[in-house]
């Protein structure tokens, strides 16, 4: 985990490389500790005449450092104050801030740093500047949040004291970590890309919003593409922006599909804006294809970079300046070459590898420039429990493996024991919420029935007085056509056992405050809510199944409910949910020797050529190669494999099953 810092002062101060110094080594012994170092207000023009710097951290007093004299100290905090001032107005802080005069004497300090001074930032941020009241610890977050952009949408009831976790999670008070401020202030115009790694719940579509607005409100000649895969994502997206535009006070009007497009990587032919897919086809001329089981993205992005290079450079012209990229670990590589191929000036893109587990490198292969390791949505104890039933890490067999370096990048801290061959992983805990937590962040129980649902909403209300429908979602994790039926069932109960409304999200393909989200995984991926209720007929031993239950575990704030009709894992489950809870760590994680480590290569290799292919499709290769062509042989053959329990793209051990088999038929 790295030190949770950010500095950037003038180039005129003679201090800075001390001043770094010690923050380091300060940040170093405080990781937890968020800590700004700066000049003035982050992403704003000011032009102080004077070298002193301010030193921000939640829960400690302001201090201003001077490095001449006290004159020039006391304009230079003027000058700031006068800054906070003029942007509380700007952002409507005002009402929760108040008048410096109220405020200054309790929560700033100054210092001057004498020339043959050593600067020690335990002097200035140790103990003597805790500040003891809950409300100045409020005001200064405000105030954190005012100097280094992170603005929060304030109202009435953000000064109300919250009356359980859940208030808290909708009036609390969200300031940029240090990775995420580089990532928003960092210089990097030498570049055509930039990314962003970061597990869920690291912020990552945050900062693209804010890289948005910044880009989009400087030039209004500014041609901008915001997609993703999921088209649910999408449309959240977009209907996010008009309102994060308002809180963050961008004055031009938003010119959507003029200037600004914000769609999934696909849509259809007969709405070119519908999608970056469609976009391209219709701009460049190039044909169109359907989607349809077979046509993948590698396909229709392959057929798109070979048409644009074919045509003349002194006739072509890139369509867009940006392109902003959510979620892209689910694209192939193909697809960025088309992006940088009609983009001017940048592509920004922000992804999770986690969410694809079929990665054969370890490292993200579409490279990142910022790894976000600060987990702020996700409760650490369902993070690691997803990370462990995802990835078979309690398992004998192992559907990913990373080595220590990637681990730590996924903010992990890694002790191997080499006698006994094994690993612990451990996780910081952050403080996320002002508040207590609930008890238990998974809660795993038998029964899927509509009855055993709606027993666990009934319950959220009763514990959750200012409850909405929209603060959870039920996610059906199988893709059996049986979920259907069961999900018109169960949306009748929802209504009438307990009077919610309830949003089909594999037909609206939006969400509704005022509407439960109801979903197949297909429609979820990007989202967040408090609570998340998965349903599964049981827990099955293939890849494609560990990943979509992993990135379906991480969609809750608070609690993750994980029901399941088969009984047979649920101890197992419930154990290792207890053990990380307990311990704070995955323990006891055994390291696989190097030929385990090859196979586990090897079968994410297939998995990443077959992974846009219907099981179907790979099957009938399958059943080519082995030259079976009898249709009740094919069903008898696909009935065994799947009682088997056999990895639905495992080639090696379909053939194997298919080869022992064949001669008791």
């Amino acid at each position: 985990m790295t030190p949770n810092y950010f500095i950037q002062l003038s180039k005129d101060c003679e201090y800075g490389d001390g001043i770094e110094k010690s923050l380091t080594k300060y940040a170093k012994k405080n990781p937890g500790q968020l800590i700004f170092c700066i000049n003035s207000p982050l992403g704003i023009e000011s032009n102080y005449d004077s070298d002193g710097f301010m030193i921000l951290s939640p829960g400690h007093k302001v201090t201003f450092i001077g490095t001449s004299d006290r004159e020039d100290l006391d304009e230079y905090v003027s000058d700031v104050i006068d800054d906070i001032s003029s942007l509380s107005k700007i952002h409507n802080y005002q009402e929760f801030i108040g008048r410096p005069r109220m405020w200054a004497k309790r929560i700033v300090k100054t210092g001057i740093l004498e020339r043959h001074e050593d600067f020690d930032f335990d002097k200035y941020v140790g103990e003597n500047h805790n500040l003891v009241e809950d409300d100045d610890k409020r005001l200064l977050k405000y105030i954190i949040s005012l100097l280094t952009g992170s603005i929060n949408e304030l109202n009435r009831d953000s000064l109300q004291p919250a009356i359980n976790v859940l208030d808290e999670i909708k009036k609390k008070i969200m300031l940029f970590d240090a990775d995420q401020t580089r990532f928003l202030y960092r210089n990097y115009q030498v570049r055509r890309s930039v990314g962003i790694q970061g597990l869920s719940g690291t912020g990552k579509t945050e900062l693209l919003f804010h890289k948005l607005r910044e880009i989009y409100d400087k030039d209004e000649n500014v041609k901008i593409f915001f997609t993703c895969h999921n088209i649910a994502l999408a449309n959240e997206i977009r209907g996010r922006i008009p309102s994060f535009f308002n809180k963050m006070k961008v004055t031009r009007q938003i010119e959507w599909n003029q200037k600004l497009w914000v769609s999934h990587a696909w849509g259809s032919r007969s709405n070119p804006d519908s999608g970056l897919y469609s976009y391209i086809c219709d701009r460049y001329n190039i044909p169109f294809y359907q989607y349809h089981h077979g046509v993948t993205y590698e396909l229709i992005y392959s057929k798109v970079l070979d048409a644009l290079t074919k045509i003349p450079k002194d006739e072509f012209s890139p369509c867009f300046d940006y392109i902003m990229i959510d979620e892209n670990q689910d694209f192939p590589e193909v697809f960025f070459e088309v992006c940088k191929k009609i983009t001017k000036r940048m592509i920004y893109t922000a992804g999770d590898v986690f969410q694809n587990i079929f990665y054969q490198n370890q490292a993200n292969p579409k490279g990142f420039d910022i790894s976000l390791t600060r987990c702020y949505r996700t409760d650490p104890r369902t993070l690691m429990f997803a990370h462990t039933l995802g990835l078979g890490l309690r398992e004998e067999k192992r559907y990913n493996w990373f080595e220590r370096k990637d681990w730590e990048l996924f903010g992990y801290s890694y002790s191997n024991n080499k006698a006994r061959n094994t690993v612990t992983l451990s996780r910081e805990p952050i403080l996320r919420f002002d508040c207590p937590e609930p008890e238990e962040s998974v809660v795993i129980s038998q029964g899927t029935n509509v009855a055993d649902v709606c027993n666990i909403l009934k319950s959220l209300i009763r514990q959750y007085k200012n409850i909405k429908p929209g603060d959870v979602s039920i996610i059906m994790i199988d893709d059996d056509k049986e979920i259907f039926g069961y999900m018109d069932r169960l949306s009748a109960r929802i209504k009438t056992e307990v009077g919610w409304n309830v949003l089909r999200g594999h037909e609206d393909k939006h969400t509704d405050p005022m509407k439960l989200y109801l979903t197949n995984t297909n429609n979820v991926k990007g989202l967040e809510f408090p609570f998340v209720i998965c349903i599964t007929s049981k827990i099955e031993d293939n890849a494609l199944y560990r990943n979509k239950i992993y990135t379906m575990l991480t969609r809750s704030f608070l609690v993750t409910y994980l029901l399941i009709k088969d009984s047979k894992k649920i101890p197992e489950l419930k154990q290792i949910y207890s053990d990380i809870s307990n311990n704070h760590s995955i323990s006891d994680i055994r390291i696989p020797d190097e030929k385990e480590k090859q196979q586990i290569q090897h079968s994410l290799i297939k998995m990443a050529e077959t992974k846009f292919e219907s099981w179907d499709e790979f099957m009938s290769g399958i059943f080519k190669k082995c030259n079976i062509n009898d249709v009740r042989e094919i069903g008898r053959l696909k009935s065994v494999i799947i009682a088997l329990g056999i990895d639905k793209f495992d080639e090696t051990r379909i053939l194997n099953c298919i080869e022992s088999n064949r001669q008791f038929m």
